[in-house]
């Protein structure tokens, strides 16, 4: 963490509170590279050049030092949106958010602000507190959104949750743009949330989504099995909360079933990814071999994508590449970086062929993956989540616009 930074972190308000801070931002960044399992009061303290024992004096154990980096981003989040639920038009509520949070990402590079810590480990954490604060912060957004249409309260609910995890992804690829280039990134990701894919709404209205066939993306085999109860602890655990003795108990096999197919925790959490994008890979090639216009083929790969972070064989969470050792994290990045590249040429292909409004390519990529990776979060917000009702309103959000 750059000195300049924390000495602007330790001259806030008075001693106390700036150690306190120093240490809450020190840990966020910690959270970010290792998650909250590994985070430790050594690595918190080492940049402050201080011992471990300093920060015991403020926070009693680990988990109440990660309980206050997350009220401390979520309190940060809601700053943003109350300044922007100040304007009188939803669609200037939302763009004004994306510029804010934009705005926030450059100051963090510029080393001017703290880092905030990754909501994806929020789950893992279990604070009542910070559940709670998180709650307050979606129904702030909520409100935020809400244009006064007839939209439904369930509609509106994935289209916050949509909203939220656009923004909470910014961290996983803003790092290959150039920091004043972040502006421009605002404007672009405000015309797609906005006003959505689709080069007409009677496209939309005209587009029929398949029945959901998830054996063509993944058999049901022993393997895969044993896969997606990894897939799942680790979405909800982080890398470091998954253990083989709770991956076995899951399943009800001993501890040397697992080793018969995976010689470490290493091995088994880059296979879990291996079959994330390898389910990727495939839904990418049957939503094309089945033909239609681009829009059709991301509507399709949506949906199917989607269903099956509704289902039981959710894929693994991308947001868990923060928490992964570093050896593996690169070699896992650029698997995750060439489906993007997929998706922006079909998004190409979209725009040649007029069933796709003008778009930057690159940008709504990025977007796509967040909504895919951000689905299986819809259960939290909808009782309904594993509907086909559920399901579409999320993808037909993303293909019209949010605020339309």
């Amino acid at each position: 963490m750059p000195e300049g930074q924390l000495e602007k972190v330790r001259k806030r308000r008075g001693p106390y509170a700036g150690k306190r801070d120093a240490f809450i931002a020190s840990a966020s960044r910690e959270i970010n590279r290792k998650g909250v399992k590994g985070m430790t009061f050594a690595d918190v303290a080492a940049p402050l050049a201080v011992v471990p024992t300093a920060v015991v004096y403020y926070f009693s154990n680990k988990e109440a030092l990660a309980e206050a980096c997350f009220l401390n981003g979520i309190g940060r989040f809601r700053d943003m949106a109350a300044r922007s639920a100040e304007l009188p038009e939803a669609t200037a509520r939302l763009s004004d958010l994306v510029r804010r949070h934009l705005e926030t990402r450059a100051a963090i590079r510029a080393g001017d602000a703290p880092e905030i810590a990754a909501f994806s480990d929020i789950l893992a954490l279990g604070s009542q507190v910070v559940n709670e604060a998180y709650g307050e912060m979606f129904r702030q957004t909520r409100v935020l959104l809400d244009g006064g249409s007839h939209t439904s309260r369930k509609d509106l609910n994935g289209r916050t949750m949509l909203m939220v995890g656009q923004l909470t992804w910014l961290p996983t690829w803003l790092p290959n743009w150039r920091r004043k280039d972040f502006a421009r990134i605002a404007d672009r990701m405000s015309d797609v949330l906005e006003r959505g894919l689709a080069a007409s709404d009677s496209s939309i209205d005209d587009l029929q989504l398949p029945d959901l066939d998830f054996s063509v993306v993944e058999p049901r085999t022993p393997r895969a099995q044993f896969l997606t109860a990894a897939t799942v602890l680790i979405n909800q655990e982080g890398y470091h909360g998954m253990s083989v003795e709770r991956i076995s108990a899951r399943l009800n096999v001993t501890k040397g079933a697992f080793y018969h197919h995976h010689d470490s925790k290493g091995d088994l959490v880059e296979a879990c990814f291996e079959r994330t994008f390898g389910v990727m890979w495939r839904a990418i090639d049957a939503a094309e071999a089945a033909g239609g216009s681009g829009l059709q083929i991301v509507a399709r790969l949506l949906d199917v994508l989607v269903g099956l972070q509704l289902s039981d064989m959710p894929l693994l969470r991308t947001s868990a590449l923060s928490t992964v050792p570093e050896t593996l994290r690169a070699q896992l990045m650029m698997g995750l970086r060439r489906i993007t590249i997929r998706l922006a040429s079909i998004l190409c292909d979209g725009i040649a062929d007029g069933s796709i409004r003008s778009v930057d390519t690159t940008i709504t990529a990025q977007m796509l993956t967040a909504a895919i990776n951000g689905a299986n979060e819809l259960d939290l917000w909808r009782r309904d989540a594993g509907s086909d009702e559920a399901r579409q309103d999320y993808v037909r959000a993303i293909l019209r616009g949010f605020v339309a």
